[in-house]
């Protein structure tokens, strides 16, 4: 008798872990379209860092002639450490054009 009790205690322990299993499995990929959307907003969130290193560089500029750098130092920086590789180098694409201006 106690041999066919701990087999059923068993088999409904193995039940319920598949049971949590499966409805965890599901919890995780509900988010995959949101962790791949992160990216559209860590992008946007470099380019937003971007422009305000050159909005606050443009009426700056003829006062400290060539150091536009500086801080598009900062904002690659800043993006690159904060919100990962990706960001780091939109942020140098993105100051690398505007260092035109």
């Amino acid at each position: 008798m106690g041999l066919g009790r701990s087999t059923l205690d068993a088999r409904l322990v193995s039940i319920a872990l598949d049971t949590k299993c499966r409805e965890t499995e599901d919890r995780m990929l509900q988010w995959i379209p949101l962790a791949r959307s992160w990216h559209l907003l860590t992008r946007g969130v470099a380019t937003i860092a971007v422009a305000a290193a050159t909005a606050l560089q443009l009426p700056v500029g003829p006062d400290f002639p060539g150091e536009p750098f500086l801080l598009y130092f900062v904002a690659v920086v800043a993006s690159a450490s904060v919100l990962g590789r990706t960001a780091g180098f939109v942020a140098v694409a993105e100051t690398s054009m505007a260092s035109m201006l």
